[in-house]
């Protein structure tokens, strides 16, 4: 048995070390990978935080809603009133072509 550890031991042991060095080295790799990644996400979550930010004071959609129905009922009043102003327009038209016309004859 001594025998045989003295004959493969050196070897058992230099495999041994190769492994753990790559074991080490590839660590290394994915730690820095990490941290970079790491680096990414904090970036974005406060780009995020600023976008939710600029969100919050946005109207949403039942506010939206209530200004389209708003909007839509100053239409129907805007309609109302042009209606009620052709018969003034028309007066201040005739009002205006009667003092031309005195105007022409005087």
């Amino acid at each position: 048995m001594e025998e045989v550890l003295l004959r493969w031991g050196p070897l058992i042991l230099s495999f041994v070390s190769l492994a753990f060095a790559i074991s080490v080295a590839r660590s290394k790799a994915s730690d820095e990978r990490f941290g970079k990644i790491e680096a990414r996400i904090a970036a974005i979550d406060e780009r995020l935080s600023v976008v939710e930010g600029e969100i919050k004071h946005l109207p949403d959609r039942e506010i939206t809603h209530r200004l389209e129905l708003a909007i839509s009922k100053l239409e129907g009043r805007i309609e109302v009133m042009d209606e009620r102003l052709k018969p003034v327009s028309e007066m201040a038209k005739r009002a205006q072509e009667m003092v031309f016309g005195e105007a022409r004859t005087a």
